[in-house]
């Protein structure tokens, strides 16, 4: 949060209904980027931003989880879903088992996090990637999981706050239903399905989602003349 020139309140991610800063000054929701250490490390910021994976290749899994369990907001939408998910092992060529979830959770008192190559590479092998709130309103994840191609399933009242550098609003469309492979769906009719909406990823990410174009849009709402 910081308040630029003109006395507005900028928010990053959004802000509540109603807050004391919102009586006394007009607030703004600038947007954010990924997380900053994929920003420093120019290895890092090389990888995420690498337009380098092909929205019709099929990925080895469906879907992911990868952080913090906390707070209890987090823990509670994570325990719902997570019978879903079993723990990733890789299959043998030619294996016709269903796609497997990947679930890496921990909490805040025990951290794990996976390295930030690691998991760069998991939301490039995945179809879908889980980003529930947390502490903030919305996360990184969304931003960084469009970047490699991973579609972010979000909060449906949360969602919202991403509209300011995306399009319509919406980071990316539902997912289709069923997601589990092996349940009476035709695989390559949601191949193709998960394959149409990573096409329109591709798209979002080249116009609104790159690092040039979040840029510029973050300074220009920050009323940034060079912008």
């Amino acid at each position: 949060m910081l308040v630029p020139e003109g006395g507005s309140v900028a928010y990053k991610d959004g802000f509540h209904s109603a807050d004391l800063l919102g009586v006394l000054r007009r607030r703004q929701v600038i947007g954010f980027d990924a997380h900053s250490k994929f920003l420093r490390d120019p290895s890092l910021f090389a990888k995420i931003h690498a337009m380098d994976w092909d929205p019709g290749i099929v990925r080895p899994m469906r879907a992911n989880f990868l952080g913090s369990r906390d707070p209890a907001i987090r823990t509670r939408i994570l325990d719902s879903v997570h019978r879903y998910f079993t723990s990733f092992r890789a299959s043998p060529a030619g294996d016709a088992s269903p796609k497997k979830m990947y679930w890496h959770a921990y909490s805040d008192s025990q951290p794990a996090a996976l390295g930030p190559a690691e998991f760069l590479d998991i939301l490039q092998a995945s179809d879908f990637t889980l980003a529930p709130p947390g502490y903030s309103l919305v996360t990184h994840r969304p931003i960084e999981a469009l970047l490699r191609g991973s579609i972010p399933v979000l909060n449906a009242k949360r969602a919202r706050h991403l509209r300011h550098g995306l399009v319509d609003g919406r980071p990316a469309s539902p997912p289709p239903r069923p997601l589990a492979d092996g349940d009476g769906t035709d695989p390559g009719d949601a191949r193709e399905q998960v394959s149409a909406m990573r096409r329109k990823v591709r798209l979002l990410v080249a116009k609104k989602v790159s690092y040039a174009a979040l840029s510029r849009d973050i300074s220009r709402r920050l009323g940034l003349a060079s912008a």
